[in-house]
Parts: C-alpha cells; sequence; structure tokens
C-alpha cells in the first residue's frame, strides 16, 4: 500500500546508534511539539544503550537497554551468565564484534528493534488510540553516510522483523542519513546562533562509533545546501572506552583483562559503564581524579599481583592526565576532520561549528577545538574553553521609546551548569566585539542559579531588557519553572 500526505497522521524518528539508540515522535497537526523518549524502564535519558541480554542458550531476550547493563557484582560468583551483546551494529559496516556462534547479528538487530517498536507503539497509542500504526505512522530511521545498498537493505529487512512496518518494501519506512539529520536539527539553532542568509556552518556529529561533518550555507526561507563533500572518521566516543580498557592492562596486567574478558565479562562491563558515568561524561578537561575500588573482585586482585600489580592497595587511581591521554588521540582527529572542512571551502572559514554529542560535548565543544582553530583572544577564552563575547542588546543612536523591551533566549551550555551570569556591559564604541575591548566597561554583575534537578537540554532562559524612563529593568525568567528573577540599573 503506497504512502500518501494524506494517509500520514505521525512520524516517529529512530536513532539507531552503536552505543546507544532513541526515538522521537510527532503528529503533523502540530510538528512544532516533538515528543523525545527520555524514560527507560526506571532510567530517565534521552536514550538508552545499544544493548541486549539473552538468556544462556541465547534463544530468549531476558532484557534491552538499560536493563541490559551490568550489575554491580556481588562478592559471590555468578556462573554461567550470558554476556550482554553490544557494538552488533559494527557488522553493518563489516567490522567484527563479539557475537556467539548460535547468534546471527541480523536477528540481534531485529530484537533490539523489536522491543524499541514495542515501546513506540506503546507511546504512540496512548496519545492517539485510535491511530493505525501501519498505516498512518511514517517511520524515520538514521543511517551512517558509510552504509551502502546492501546495509540498507539489511536494515529495512531487520525493520520488517521487528515488526516497525507491516510489509518488507513498505513506503512507511524511510531512511535519512545521519549528517543529513543533524544539518536538519540545527536549522533549529541557526537563528539563536544569529546566522543570516549566506553564512556557513560546519555540522560535527560525534556518536558512538564515528563522527561525521558536513558544511552548509543558509539559504533564504530558513533552507540550506551543502557546500562540501562530508566526511567522517572512525572516532566516536566509544574508542574512550578502548582506551579506558587499555589504561586497566597496564594497572592490573594483560592476563589479567584476559581473565576479565574470559570468565568475568560482565565485571569489566560494569567497570567501562562506571568509568563513562563517573569520568568520561562528565569531564570537561578540568584536573580531577577517580578512584576505582577492587576489593570485591578478588580474583581480579589474586591474578593482578602475580604479575606485580596492586602491590599497597586494592584501589587503582585515574589521574587527570589518564583521562586527557584517553581523549586527546581522538580530540585530535576530530579537529583534524574540521580543518578539513574548513579547507574545502572557498574563504577557509566558517561562521559557526555545531557540535552534536551527548558524551563529548562539554570537552570537545568547550577546550581543545576552541583552542586548535584561530579566532578569539586568549584573554577572552575562560577556563572551560567558551568565549566571553560583547552580545549587543541595543545599539547606540537607536532611538528606544520608554517601555520598550528587548528579548533574548539563553540555554545553559553543559549539564554541570548550575548558574547563568547576565553581566551587562556599556560602550560608546560602535563595533565593540569583545568585553574587554577598549571603551567597554560593566555596567552590573548578574548571575542567576539553576534548579539542581533540571535537565539543562530543557532548559530556556527568557532574558527581557525594559528600558524606563531613569532606568533599565533586566529580567531572566526560566520557561520551565516559571521562576523569575530581576535587577535594575540607572542610565550613567
Amino acid at each position: 500500500m503506497a504512502s500518501s500526505k494524506q494517509d500520514i497522521e505521525v512520524i516517529v524518528a529512530i536513532d539507531f546508534g552503536t552505543i546507544s539508540s532513541g526515538y522521537a515522535y510527532a503528529n503533523k497537526s502540530n510538528p512544532g511539539e516533538i515528543t523525545v523518549e527520555n524514560k527507560w524502564d526506571g532510567f530517565k535519558s534521552y536514550k538508552t544503550p545499544t544493548i541486549i541480554k539473552y538468556d544462556e542458550s541465547y534463544s530468549s531476550i531476558i532484557s534491552w537497554g538499560f536493563s541490559a547493563l551490568p550489575e554491580k557484582p556481588k562478592k559471590r560468583r555468578n556462573v554461567n551468565q550470558s554476556k550482554p551483546i553490544e557494538l552488533f551494529k559494527l557488522f553493518l559496516f563489516k567490522e567484527k564484534s563479539f557475537l556467539p556462534d548460535n547468534l546471527n547479528y541480523k536477528k540481534v538487530i531485529s530484537d533490539y528493534l523489536n522491543k524499541l517498536s514495542e515501546m513506540i507503539k506503546g507511546r504512540v497509542s496512548t496519545h492517539w488510540p485510535s491511530l493505525d500504526f501501519y498505516n498512518q505512522v511514517l517511520i524515520v530511521l538514521t543511517v551512517p553516510v558509510e552504509f551502502d545498498d546492501d546495509a540498507i537493505a539489511i536494515m529495512r529487512d531487520c525493520a520488517f522483523n521487528a515488526n516497525l512496518i507491516k510489509e518488507r518494501d513498505s513506503n512507511y519506512l524511510f531512511f535519512i542519513t545521519e549528517p543529513e539529520a543533524a544539518a536538519i536539527h540545527c536549522l533549529n539553532s541557526l537563528e539563536k546562533n544569529r546566522l543570516k542568509p549566506g553564512d556557513s556552518f560546519i555540522v560535527v556529529d560525534c556518536g558512538g562509533g564515528t563522527v561525521n561533518l558536513t558544511s552548509h550555507k543558509l539559504l533564504e526561507n530558513n533552507k540550506i545546501s551543502e557546500i562540501t563533500e562530508s566526511t567522517s572518521g572512525n572516532c566516536g566516543s566509544s574508542l574512550i572506552d578502548k582506551k579506558f580498557v587499555e589504561f586497566l592492562g597496564r594497572k592490573l596486567g594483560s592476563s589479567t583483562i584476559e581473565l576479565l574478558e574470559k570468565d568475568h565479562y560482565n565485571i569489566l562491563q560494569y567497570m567501562v559503564q562506571e568509568f563513562c558515568k563517573e569520568v568520561k561524561i562528565p569531564f570537561t578537561g578540568q584536573k580531577s581524579r577517580h578512584e576505582i575500588v577492587l576489593k570485591n573482585y578478588q580474583s581480579i586482585i589474586e591474578e593482578a599481583r602475580k604479575q606485580g600489580f596492586l602491590k599497597e592497595s586494592d584501589s587503582i587511581w585515574v589521574e587527570f592526565n589518564d583521562v586527557r591521554a584517553m581523549f586527546d588521540p581522538l580530540i585530535n582527529k576530530i579537529i583534524e576532520l574540521i580543518k578539513g572542512q574548513l579547507a574545502q571551502q572557498p574563504n577557509k572559514e566558517s561562521s559557526a561549528i555545531m557540535l552534536l554529542s551527548l558524551n563529548l560535548l562539554h570537552f570537545i565543544g568547550t577546550d581543545t577545538v576552541r583552542r586548535s582553530l584561530p579566532g578569539d583572544p586568549s584573554s577572552q577564552i575562560l577556563p572551560n574553553g567558551y568565549t566571553i563575547i560583547f552580545d549587543l542588546l541595543a545599539g547606540r543612536g537607536k532611538p528606544i521609546p520608554v517601555n520598550e523591551k528587548v528579548v533574548r533566549e539563553f540555554k545553559p551550555h553543559s549539564i554541570m551548569q548550575r548558574s547563568i551570569s547576565f553581566d551587562l556591559y556599556v560602550t560608546k564604541a560602535l563595533t565593540a566585539k569583545f568585553c574587554n575591548d577598549p571603551g567597554v566597561s560593566l555596567l552590573r554583575p548578574w548571575e542567576i542559579q539553576l534548579p539542581e534537578n533540571d535537565n539543562y537540554e530543557d532548559v530556556t532562559i527568557l532574558f527581557t531588557l525594559t528600558f524606563g524612563a531613569v532606568e533599565i529593568l533586566a529580567t531572566a525568567e526560566n520557561q520551565k519553572t516559571g521562576e523569575k528573577y530581576q535587577v535594575k540599573v540607572k542610565y550613567d
């Protein structure tokens, strides 16, 4: 049955990733109201791990996503546990990953998508009970740009076997490359970044396995065109996990890692999982250290001591330089990819670089990349890599009526951010760019706090300047909570 615009009522977008996956949906009657799934079997996140666990015979699914992650190991050894299956998307790149002999990677992908399909159908039917899923829902599935026709055909087969579509050749399944999807997503940020038609921007989509880059030009009517050939590299965040396992090998001995991989794989997975949660994801390039306590892993301690490790303690420390060494090779590759995109552009520069990443944004976007590319003066670069700029709200010489308002939206830059500064500066200059430019002076420092339990991606602060007869009223309102903060400053 052929689909048509009249048939489709709901669009479901699925991001099936190497490391994590997620989905979002919207009704065509209100396309701006997009629901992104953020609740996964008791876990709150915009994505769930691309992991699935079977019984010991690998014939029945026990769990998937967050529920399939290894739990903290008990002192008593749990024998004959099946290994959670991960990185199975790599088979579509013709790369090898662990897979038991009696499992086919196509079945694993189908099984995982089937669990995702069941969840999607449940959510969609809750919102629209009378919806005919197979005839009124368009499934949009992202695929890497490296996928050839065979890989896309396999994904279609898997989607069919997962009951996402009713017929194998259904027109209700649409594939879009990850760079295309990322560029479309960035359209929502162009206005906030004050880009205008004719400006170019680079999209850096940092996934778990690969990093994809594309350069685009903003056209009239909020349209974009791709202006360079897309590039990619195998420098996704999963490489940091591998570097961490190599680090463990140096601290515990190679035979200890072999023992973990062979007989205690769940323990190794749990250690990597905790490293990601406690170290990798929060890492901002600021100095810190992390302790890994091994007292419950007696067999590991014994094996390590046979090789001359852990002589004085049952713990190992992950120092700042250790973590930096895990990030640096990956970051350097991404920087070279960005430079390659800049080199393809006619004027060798771009108006903006948009970084998309759950795991690497805080470090990549704020530290090394900013320092490695030309531009901002070092005196205005903060320790976290962001640059203080003079953001013009009201221009000199422009008449402003009494009670006129200037409104601007701002968002936190990090999940670690607990406050936002709205320092007010003034200058008689017409072309100030940075807050330490000649003639720029601080009128009023101001900082507001963010609620502890807020998800920064949901927070928008509406900043308003109201010009009175003798003073200016500055208002910052949290659009999510409704909290409002105000200060007044007098004209100088």
